[in-house]
């Protein structure tokens, strides 16, 4: 893979982010899409409610429902297609119509605003996928008045031989590539320091001492010399399919911060009280339940139970752990804590144990739920008891629909559907024109269990998309579910 950085950058440009402490980071692990005047905002999945990128130049996102295109399992290390976000379930922002050829130099691509109040020693980095015809020269800009004037901070020039197998590009006719942790260092620039108005931009550009766009693939499918695929811009119908680039990993961070510890708050505080996007400490939380990208941490008394979203970590059940983060609300509805710093700081014995309730009863109603701060946990329609999203809980029952794809298409994780009795149906269209009935279940471990057999679940409450939106129906369904659960087989007598 060839990553060449342009000797014409006006900010030193550095390997990667390094190790300092996160202001805003964007890699869309979560819907963050919020509509305004016309314009779409992403707001950062790790950082305060004022960080949010926008699309500008007429670029749009790729996605007839969603903003988000998925490219799950992404952050395996051993593929070096995958952008560097070590989640295992993750998105990524696909953007689309770019300028056409000879237009619009430095207009179009992404914007974020970024206010560094208390914060000093900028640095920002990105992963970004070229497919065939996008543009090789992409410019980071900055702008310290919000907006209102914009400094080059460094230009990155990436290409890739497309079509060809060879050591460099491990997928046999690639026809698109990630370059990961593009990076620049601004901390020479003290106006971007502790600075409400600080922003950023990443824009396509011209080649060098041209007025037109230079594409970044390589035929590799001719002779050496590798004749250039030339630029195209626009649209889908018009020239611009293969132009898409698609972002992940933004991360803005800083050396040093002035500001405060955040405020400290008990688990049942933080999920009851604490409005979203709210900076604050757990202090002593046990963690009871573990997954690759998040835990749960349970109140000693066994009353309440929050999700920790820290992707890769390397916590297990039983550790008492500090966390700072910011409290969310998912796409789905369900509270979490989206963990910025985490330190262990004892190891014990885990005295939360899960609940056994009905798989009517897994969900449940409003608690002290808030509509203006989304403080609380809100129900999902029709839900109705005491609500435990979050905690760990136990049913029995019989499998009644069993995922049937091999275990190694990520972008849906295998599941169950497992009914007690109940009869639940969660508007799923499994068996179409009818549903399974039940109520989801994503195991720990595949395969868990056949249709038919008798199992007893050990999982966390939780809301999960049931059903995506299609072209004949554009809806989205959630429903209460249990995820990263243990299944196991009850004998027949």
């Amino acid at each position: 893979m060839k990553k060449i950085l342009i000797s014409v950058v006006l900010i030193a440009v550095s390997c990667a982010a390094g190790a300092a402490t996160t202001i805003a980071l964007w890699d869309f692990a979560d819907f963050n899409l919020e509509k305004r005047g016309g314009v779409d905002y992403w707001k950062a999945d790790l950082g305060a409610a004022d960080a949010e990128l926008f699309l500008i130049g007429g670029v749009e996102y790729d996605d007839p429902w969603s903003p988000l295109s998925k490219d799950w399992g992404k952050g395996k290390a051993t593929d070096p297609s995958s952008s560097s976000d070590p989640a295992i379930f993750s998105d990524s922002l696909d953007t689309a119509t770019y300028p056409v050829q000879g237009v619009g130099n430095k207009t179009a691509g992404i914007e974020i605003k970024c206010p560094t109040t208390g914060y000093y020693g900028i640095k920002v980095s990105f992963d970004i996928k070229y497919k065939l015809t996008c543009s090789k020269y992409l410019c980071l800009q900055y702008s310290t008045d919000g907006g209102q004037t914009w400094e080059d901070a460094a230009v990155f020039a990436n290409e890739f031989i497309a079509f060809k197998n060879n050591p460099d590009y491990p997928l046999p006719g690639i026809s698109k590539i990630w370059f990961n942790n593009n990076a620049a260092d601004l901390t020479s620039v003290s106006a971007a320091d502790n600075n409400p108005n600080f922003r950023l931009r990443i824009v396509t550009q011209f080649a060098p001492g041209t007025n037109q766009y230079e594409g970044c693939a390589l035929d590799g499918r001719l002779p050496p010399p590798y004749p250039r695929i030339p630029y195209a811009g626009g649209d889908n119908d018009s020239g611009g399919a293969d132009n898409n680039h698609r972002y992940d990993m933004i991360h803005i961070t800083a050396e040093s911060s002035t500001l405060p510890a955040p405020p400290s708050h008990t688990i049942l505080q933080a999920k009851r009280d604490v409005a979203n996007w709210q900076f604050i400490q757990i202090p002593n939380a046990e963690i009871i339940w573990t997954s690759p990208d998040w835990f749960s941490i349970g109140s000693p008394d066994g009353s309440c139970a929050l999700k920790v979203v820290k992707p890769a970590h390397n916590f297990v059940v039983g550790d008492i752990v500090n966390i700072t983060g910011f409290m969310r609300t998912s796409w789905e509805g369900e509270r979490y804590l989206r963990a910025r710093d985490i330190t262990l700081a004892s190891q014990g014995e885990v005295t939360f144990k899960p609940v056994s309730t009905a798989t009517k009863n897994v969900g449940g109603g409003d608690w002290f739920y808030d509509s203006l701060t989304g403080a609380g946990q809100k129900g999902l329609s029709g839900n109705y008891g005491l609500n435990n999203v979050g905690r760990p809980v136990k049913i029995t029952g019989r499998i009644t629909y069993r995922d049937l794809t091999s275990g190694t298409d990520l972008d849906f994780p295998n599941f169950i559907y497992v009914d007690d009795g109940s009869g639940l149906n969660d508007g799923n269209t499994l068996r179409y024109p009818d549903a399974a009935i039940g109520i989801k279940v994503l195991p720990k471990i595949w395969p868990a269990g056949e249709e038919g057999q008798y199992v007893s679940v050990t999982g966390v409450s939780c809301y999960e998309i049931i059903k995506r939106p299609s072209y004949l129906d554009p809806g989205w369904i959630f429903a209460p579910a249990i995820k990263a659960a243990l299944v196991e087989v009850i004998p027949e007598n």
